[in-house]
C-alpha cells in the first residue's frame, strides 16, 4: 500500500477467467453473451504452452475448489515434434518455428515447402488423450456443466480441440482463443470502470 497511494484493495483473478469473460461480455464490458455463460456452471479449459488451467465458473466467480493447472501444455508435444522435423530438415527449429509449421502443414528444407512426415502428429495425439482422460477425472461427462469454453494458443491446434470436442459434445472454442484472456481482462476492466462512474 505504501507504494501505491490510492490503492485500497488488490483483486487476484485467475487466468482462465478471462475466456469467461471475452464469451460474455461486450467492448464496453456489459453483458451480451449467452445466458448460460452468465448463470450457469461453465466449465474453462486455457491450453497454455507450458501448463493447461480450468476452472468451473458460476455467476461469472470461480469455484474455488475447482481451479487447477496441470503440466500438460502444448510444448510437451512440440519437443518431439520439434526433434523429429529438424532432423528431416537438418536444421534448428525453435518451438515456435515448429508451431508455425504445424499451422502451415509443411516446414522449409533448402529453401522449399515440405510436407509434415507421416506420423508427425502422434505426440499432439497422445496429449490430447492426457488432457481428455484428466478432464474426465474432474468433469465426467461434462454433463453437470452449461457451457464448456476452450481458449489459449494450444487451442489453435485443432488435434487437441477436436479430441476435447469429442469428449464433450458442448465444448467451444472461442473466438480468436490466443488473445482471448485478455481480451477478456480489457472487458472486465471496463465493466469495474463503468460502475466506479
Amino acid at each position: 500500500r505504501d507504494g501505491h497511494p490510492g490503492y485500497t484493495s488488490i483483486r487476484v483473478i485467475p487466468e482462465p477467467l478471462g475466456l469467461v469473460y471475452a464469451a460474455l461480455l461486450d467492448q464496453d464490458g456489459r453483458i451480451s453473451g449467452d445466458s448460460a455463460l452468465q448463470s450457469g456452471a461453465i466449465g474453462v479449459i486455457d491450453l497454455g504452452h507450458h501448463t493447461v488451467d480450468i476452472a468451473v465458473v458460476r455467476r461469472m466467480l470461480p469455484v474455488q475448489s475447482s481451479l487447477d493447472t496441470w503440466q500438460l501444455g502444448t510444448a510437451r508435444a512440440l519437443s518431439p515434434i520439434r526433434a523429429r522435423l529438424a532432423a528431416q530438415t537438418e536444421r534448428e527449429l525453435s518451438l515456435y518455428d515448429t508451431d508455425q509449421a504445424i499451422r502451415a502443414g509443411a516446414v522449409q528444407k533448402a529453401g522449399q515447402s515440405v510436407a509434415l512426415p507421416f506420423g508427425w502428429d502422434q505426440p499432439l495425439i497422445d496429449l490430447a488423450d492426457q488432457l481428455v482422460a484428466r478432464l474426465t477425472e474432474v468433469w465426467g461427462s461434462g454433463a453437470a456443466l452449461d457451457a464448456i469454453l476452450i481458449g489459449g494458443g494450444g487451442a489453435e491446434l485443432a488435434i487437441l480441440t477436436a479430441a476435447l470436442q469429442a469428449r464433450f459434445s458442448h465444448a467451444q472454442v472461442i473466438d480468436r482463443p490466443q488473445t482471448a484472456i485478455a481480451r477478456g481482462y480489457a472487458r472486465l476492466a471496463r465493466r469495474y470502470a463503468s460502475e466506479l462512474r
